[in-house]
């Protein structure tokens, strides 16, 4: 996929070529012309949240087959990709649109709340309205929206992979299991990329993304635990 220049509303999906379930490249340009396709995004393979997504195309799948398109799904980068050439973060980078997902899908308390329940937790019930205002409280605070979309658009990120060999301090890491955008399994990846330096690595079950802030008590027995190891 060529990151040239953002994708612009109203226009043909950029050609690109990606790997398969099986591995096999499919090439859009291959598809184009022989019948419409349904392109949907989705974060990280094998999470909850995606699975549903995954799974309600599945059910549809032959109302699509009937109206003659076919269905393919996408999925953000893992490690050691270019996030920034993905075609979700293009599309935060369409000048007016990125400010219309800001403000219907960030700046307001539903769409806080919705994204903690349903992305960020393991468990909705552990979203208080404090939680809930204090992110509102911040995507309103003047000029907020550019950090935000920056993130999104990968202008604020990099590939920890590429730098996790230079750790040298006795690390320990704590990993949600429901984690919605990087499973366990990345994380695992990542501590194995240094064994020498990152001698702990602990998966919290039935948590999401933030387990500092879904069992902060459990969190903070965790990190004195791993301080008193890791300091003897």
């Amino acid at each position: 996929m060529s990151n040239s220049s953002p994708v612009q509303v109203g226009e043909c999906a950029p050609a690109f070529t990606l790997p398969n379930q099986s591995g096999t490249p499919l090439h859009l340009a291959d598809l184009l012309g022989q019948k419409p396709i349904v392109l949907y995004f989705y974060p990280k393979d094998d999470t909850p949240g995606c699975t549903a997504e995954s799974c309600a195309f599945r059910d549809s799948y032959e109302i699509f087959q009937e109206a003659g398109a076919e269905v393919i799904g996408i999925g953000l980068s893992d490690f050691g990709e270019n996030y920034q050439r993905s075609f979700f973060a293009q599309l935060v980078s369409t000048p007016i649109l990125d400010l219309l997902i800001y403000s219907t899908g960030v700046a307001n308390e539903l769409a806080i709340r919705s994204f903690l329940e349903q992305r960020q937790f393991a468990r909705p019930e552990r979203v208080y309205p404090e939680m809930v205002k204090a992110y509102l409280e911040g995507a309103q605070q003047p000029n907020a929206e550019y950090s935000a979309l920056s993130f999104v658009r990968g202008d604020l990120c990099f590939d920890l992979s590429g730098y996790i060999s230079q750790l040298t301090t006795p690390t320990a890491i704590i990993w949600g299991r429901q984690s919605q955008f990087t499973s366990p399994d990345i994380g695992r990846r990542l501590a194995e990329m240094n064994p020498s330096a990152i001698e702990f690595f602990q998966v919290l079950e039935d948590v999401g993304l933030t387990p500092q802030l879904e069992l902060p008590a459990v969190t903070i027995g965790l990190i004195r635990k791993f301080l008193s190891l890791l300091g003897g």
